[in-house]
């Protein structure tokens, strides 16, 4: 009995919709990848519609295309000026977001929208958006002074496009911008990585279907909270983020309230390695772009926090991250802030009882008998990191029992994640793992199904724990 479903870590309801869905699009974190095309690496991997497939039927509710000029006048995408191979974006569209954009969920998919393409081309890329995707491609005009974005449930089964557009006020025939990789959004580009640039002329018809999801350069926090947008969005390399969060803190909260953020990985990054979401999830970034291809932590993080709310690919924010006057702070908890920790914060109990059927390093048969040790992180705001670990249990993989009960005082829960590492002493290698949303853990005694890196069951390895949460 105590190892059916029923007795699983992970609590049951958070496994459906459950959270209201009617509030504004930039309030929740949106399930989000970059060169969603690459299986491998950025400077010779191969493209692939599979890439688009795979990541939607993950729960990725944004994926990304880097648009280029293609050969018969066809737009192709692929990682421009690198060796990576070309797809022809319509294949993308054709066999990937029409069959699959809804596959998981019903809320809606963001085209996010790298355009390097001639006017000519654009004209194509809009045609085949437009001929392919028909009435699930949102193409209603944006009211100039909508104060906020519609939400997930209003855009159920439908398809934004994130691009560059017009500006409205411009008379002439000619719209130009400055097209480089994305990475000229927000003006720092890593230095070691040069990128051509050019003038490209904006199309009419490619403008007329960007509407909610405008990207445009940030320039600064206060010229955003004077004049900008909830429709205008930008995005932001790891580097600049992270020197925004350090810096501005504060103010990246309260921008991310009113407008949609994306952070995507350094160009330095040739290998598709990523950065740890945690960071930018803080301060309420809506949409941290990773790169899905690769199965290793950050990724495997993510994947654990959207797996709340049913996996919909969308998570309304704290209230913290939503609501300007609790003064939140990402940074620290200050003493003039507290009123945030009595509010909200809470103690875990959790009891490493035993383990069972543990597996010897890459699930090999042979070799030494394993010498496993479970560590357990809480990931989520600065102060509330920490980390504890039982002893070791000298050779016994196959139910190695510890009854060590660990204490967790955790300021913020509601940005928590709890990642529980089941390692081998011997070799210091990981044996399996899991992760949860602090919010989503089931208090009692419970089983931790392990798992690798990329989210696949280590079976039938398990721990056996008891959660109590103490308010």
């Amino acid at each position: 009995m105590l190892m059916s479903q029923e007795f699983e870590i992970f609590n049951s309801d958070h496994a459906v919709i459950y959270q209201d869905m009617s509030q504004p699009l930039a309030h929740y974190y949106i399930a989000s990848s970059h060169n969603t095309y690459l299986t491998g690496g950025q400077l010779s991997g191969e493209s692939s519609v599979e890439g688009y497939i795979d990541a939607l039927k993950r729960g990725c509710r944004c994926v990304e295309l880097d648009c280029w000029d293609g050969p018969e006048d066809d737009p192709i995408v692929y990682h421009g000026y690198t060796l990576t191979t070309k797809i022809l974006f319509r294949d993308i569209i054709v066999d990937a977001i029409k069959p699959y954009a809804f596959h998981v969920s019903s809320y809606p998919v963001i085209l996010s929208l790298e355009n390097h393409c001639s006017e000519k081309q654009q004209e194509v890329l809009a045609r085949h958006l437009a001929e392919v995707l028909g009435e699930q491609l949102y193409t209603d005009p944006v009211d100039e002074n909508l104060e906020f974005l519609p939400s997930p449930e209003t855009l159920m089964g439908k398809i934004i496009v994130k691009a560059k557009k017009m500006k409205s006020n411009l008379k002439t025939s000619v719209h130009e911008y400055e097209s480089s990789s994305e990475e000229e959004y927000d003006g720092e580009m890593e230095k070691p990585v040069t990128t051509l640039k050019e003038k490209k002329t904006i199309s009419e018809g490619l403008s007329n279907l960007v509407n909610l999801c405008q990207g445009i350069h940030f320039q600064d926090f206060e010229t955003s909270k004077l004049t900008g947008k909830c429709y205008e969005m930008a995005s932001f390399s790891e580097a600049k983020s992270e020197k925004l969060i350090a810096t501005k803190g504060v103010e990246f909260v309260e921008y991310n309230t009113r407008q949609l953020s994306r952070i995507y990985p350094s160009a330095k990054r040739t290998s598709s390695s990523n950065f740890k979401p945690i960071q930018f999830w803080n301060v309420g970034c809506q949409m941290v772009a990773l790169n899905y291809q690769t199965g290793k932590k950050p990724v495997f993080i993510n994947e654990a926090k959207f797996k709340q709310n049913g996996g919909c690919g969308y998570i309304l924010k704290p209230e913290i991250l939503r609501d300007i006057s609790l003064n939140y702070d990402p940074n620290a908890i200050q003493d003039d802030r507290q009123v945030l920790s009595p509010l909200y914060q809470k103690t875990l109990r959790l009891e490493i009882i035993s383990g069972q059927h543990i597996p010897k390093p890459d699930q090999e048969f042979d070799g030494d008998i394993v010498d496993p040790y479970v560590k357990v992180k809480i990931l989520g705001h600065p102060q509330d990191n920490q980390t504890m670990k039982t002893d070791v249990v000298k050779d016994n993989g196959f139910n190695p029992r510890w009854d060590c009960e660990m204490k967790f005082s955790v300021k913020l829960p509601q940005l928590a994640m709890v990642h529980l590492i089941v390692k081998d002493d011997n070799k210091n290698v990981t044996l399996g793992t899991y992760a949860l949303p602090f919010e989503s853990l089931t208090q009692g005694y419970r089983h931790v199904y392990l798992m690798d890196y990329t989210r696949t069951f280590v079976s039938p390895a398990s721990l056996f724990v008891h959660v109590s949460i103490i308010s």
